[in-house]
């Protein structure tokens, strides 16, 4: 829990400046989605340690799995 309020509270000293007193709000929010429940550009990402992984991240781009 300390890490998220601290990441929460960093976040918020970067956005304050630039919106507070100009009568905005500012929500954050962070989710952990199941891995199952998402994707990018339709396609399911890999699993961490595989050799899909390995090439997303050097690609830095989304490919289609080769495993399941």
């Amino acid at each position: 829990m300390a890490t998220a309020r601290h990441f929460i509270d960093r976040v918020s000293a970067v956005l304050a400046p630039c919106l507070r007193g100009r009568g905005h709000d500012w929500e954050l929010h962070v989710d952990e989605t199941p891995f199952e429940y998402w994707a990018i550009n339709g396609i399911f990402p890999p699993r961490e340690g595989t050799p899909d992984d390995a090439r997303w991240r050097a690609e830095n781009r989304p490919s289609p799995r080769t495993h399941d």
